[in-house]
């Protein structure tokens, strides 16, 4: 299920009391906060990761699911990936609509058009784990790769590996910025 949190002011009228022939409308500003849920289409689905797109519209990785999620004008759409997702832990999307996600099951990082059309670009090296993805201002993909102590780049078809030499453990969340990259090491403390 998915669930959003909504602020919303309404404003309400206390009074008018009319001073030297003026009025004043006393008001006072009433919060109303809430969650709407979104159920999903099929009862086993478990939504994992999640992103909002510039539209508005929220893309989700589903586990076990041979789909990944795009909700948009209200409506969940289950677009068909063609693998089943294992723990689909890294998501982004990019300033075109276009969602990128880990695809474990198929040893790849895959990239999903806002029409639904699925390209993957499978690695190399086997994978037992991979961590969080990222979208770099250069429109470059970053994901954590926990159980091979690095960062992989994604440029234009082509994976470039950095090593992290740290004995606390691989990198799990990764964030990119036009200054640098930044990652965390889930066993480092």
């Amino acid at each position: 299920m998915l669930a959003k949190f909504t602020i919303g002011t309404l404003a309400a009228a206390l009074g008018i009391a009319v001073l030297a022939g003026g009025a004043l409308l006393l008001a006072r500003a009433v919060t109303e906060e809430k969650f709407v849920e979104y159920r999903m289409s099929e009862p086993q689905d478990a939504p994992i990761a999640i992103a909002v797109g510039t539209d508005g519209s929220i893309w989700f990785t589903i586990d076990h699911a041979d789909a990944i999620g795009h909700l948009r004008n209200g409506r969940i759409e289950r677009l068909p990936t063609s693998s089943r997702n294992i723990e689909p832990l890294g998501l982004a999307v990019a300033a075109d609509g276009s969602a990128w996600y880990t695809d474990l099951g198929a040893r790849a990082i895959a990239h999903v058009s806002s029409s639904g059309e699925i390209a993957r670009f499978v690695l190399d090296t086997p994978i037992a784990r991979l961590g969080r993805l990222a979208i770099a201002p250069d429109g470059a993909v970053w994901f954590a790769d926990p159980t091979g102590y690095g960062l992989t780049r994604l440029k234009d078809g082509t994976f470039s590996r950095y090593q992290i030499e740290s004995a606390r453990g691989g990198p799990y969340g990764v964030a990119v910025t036009a200054e640098g990259l930044w990652a965390t090491l889930q066993n480092g403390n």
